[in-house]
């Protein structure tokens, strides 16, 4: 009987999500069924068992279920019975039993039966008295023995098997000449254990309230092929169509919450286009929008409407007509690789800027460039090119100068060109960047690192050959 017990804590957990969990608790859910299943077991009572709702030996049964679904609903004792709930389910059997001692007959079968029920629960209680008793003290680890009795109670203390046991037992003694009662008692026994109408019920409920949108074929870009962390993901095109740099989409996950993604290039294909696709997270506006049952099932792509506003938030699609590429390997503190996607006004001298930790804007400048291959599948290939920048620094505009960065940026993080900047020169700059207000400074002092004097006696030519290295 113990299965009379509200089990349906894992349903809830499992299917009430996103904005449902909002909509109804899993407590209620709880609580609601604790309710139906006690109405039931009254009913039963009360028109199938012949003294109906007055409390005597016959209604044992009935405050056995009640007690079942109470101690066992997860409600007062979730997860798991503990030593303190294994007491109080004995003792609640034993108090339930009480009225039964001056019906039964004594030395006979059924005064056994009652004994060895009483027995059971009163050894369950003592047991579990014991061992709150001579609990270890926290930190302490128990004894074998201690573990051994705490491993029985658990599994006999449990409302499944004492108030099963009561039950079963009451139905035996008190209702056993009254096949109608026997056969009411039974079906609803096995009815809430076995089938458990109310957990199914609402499961399938749920179910259908969070069941996964149908997704617009036009929307639909692809799914996941597979996850380049950190940042990256590749997307199988479920349509030949070409997906433009800077498109955003939605990237559902099983395994963690839907992103935002943002199509960078084409990378080859296996069993169809190959969309290499940059992975943030999505801003609170369109995460309540999107979210995984908006979506559908997990592992798609799907395009998603950006306003103004939503960009404002998103750097990568603010800058996408500057992202000329993506962080690669052998990137060191000093310089910078990165695989071209944008080749526009890509050039030896450019500035780039990539981000370094959280806030960091610093500037590279490409000097050098590479061609480079990779399989995608058997014998297909995506060719690239990679390009190398040395760092510069980040520029401070107070100080007018570039200050150093002592790290380097993440795997796969975007790179943008740096646009251009107008603005005039300071005096003392010597020269500046390419299409930018930065400017390069000499101090002459801190180019003069010697002395030379130019010693002999009158008349010997001393100005006229300080004159000559002058101009020399």
């Amino acid at each position: 009987m113990g299965q009379f017990s509200v089990e349906i804590s894992w349903v809830a957990g499992s299917v009430l999500s996103g904005n449902q969990q909002g909509v109804i608790s899993e407590a209620k859910i709880r609580a609601m069924a604790l309710v139906l299943y006690i109405a039931i077991l009254l009913v039963v009572q009360g028109l199938f068992v012949d003294s109906g709702l007055r409390p005597n030996e016959n209604a044992i049964w009935l405050y056995g279920g009640i007690a079942s679904l109470l101690f066992g609903s997860r409600i007062l004792n979730p997860y798991f019975t503990p030593p303190s709930g294994a007491l109080i389910n004995g003792v609640t059997a034993l108090l339930t039993l009480v009225s039964a001692i001056p019906v039964v007959l004594p030395w006979t079968p059924e005064a056994y039966i009652l004994g060895a029920t009483i027995g059971f629960c009163a050894s369950v209680a003592l047991v579990s008295i014991l061992l709150l008793t001579f609990r270890p003290p926290l930190g302490e680890e128990p004894s074998t023995v201690w573990r051994v009795f705490e491993r029985a109670v658990i599994g006999l203390g449990s409302p499944n098997i004492i108030f099963g046991l009561l039950i079963t037992s009451a139905v035996w003694l008190f209702h056993r000449d009254a096949p109608v009662e026997v056969f009411a008692i039974l079906t609803t026994f096995i009815i809430i254990t076995v089938f458990q109408p109310l957990e199914a019920l609402t499961k399938y409920v749920m179910w259908f309230l969070e069941r996964p949108k149908r997704i617009n074929r036009a929307d639909l870009i692809g799914s996941v092929a597979a996850y380049q962390s950190p940042g990256i993901v590749l997307v199988r095109q479920a349509e030949a169509q070409t997906i433009t740099r800077g498109t955003p989409m939605v990237i559902s996950d099983q395994h963690g919450p839907p992103q935002l993604g943002v199509a960078l290039n084409y990378v080859g294909r296996d069993e169809g286009n190959l969309l290499r696709v940059l992975t943030t997270s999505l801003p609170k506006r369109l995460g309540a929008l999107y979210d995984g049952s908006s979506i559908g099932s997990s592992g798609m792509a799907v395009s998603i409407a950006v306003t103004d506003e939503d960009k404002a938030d998103i750097r990568v699609l603010q800058w996408i007509d500057r992202l000329c590429g993506i962080v690669d390997t052998e990137t060191s503190p000093e310089y910078l690789q990165f695989e071209v996607i944008n080749e526009a006004n890509l050039a030896e001298g450019s500035l780039a800027e990539v981000r370094i930790g959280d806030h960091q804007r610093v500037i590279y400048q490409v000097v050098d460039g590479v061609t480079r291959d990779e399989v995608v599948q058997q014998k297909n290939k995506y060719g690239y090119a990679r390009a190398k920048a040395r760092k510069i620094g980040k520029w401070d505009d107070e100080g007018r100068r570039f200050r150093p960065v002592p790290w380097m940026p993440r795997m796969n993080a975007p790179v943008f060109l740096l646009e251009n900047l107008d603005g005039g020169l300071a005096d003392d700059c010597v020269g500046h960047f390419p299409a930018t207000p930065y400017g390069v400074r000499l101090d002459p002092s801190e180019c003069v690192t010697h002395n030379t004097a130019i010693l002999g006696i009158l008349g010997v030519g001393k100005s006229y050959l300080a004159i000559g290295l002058s101009k020399g």
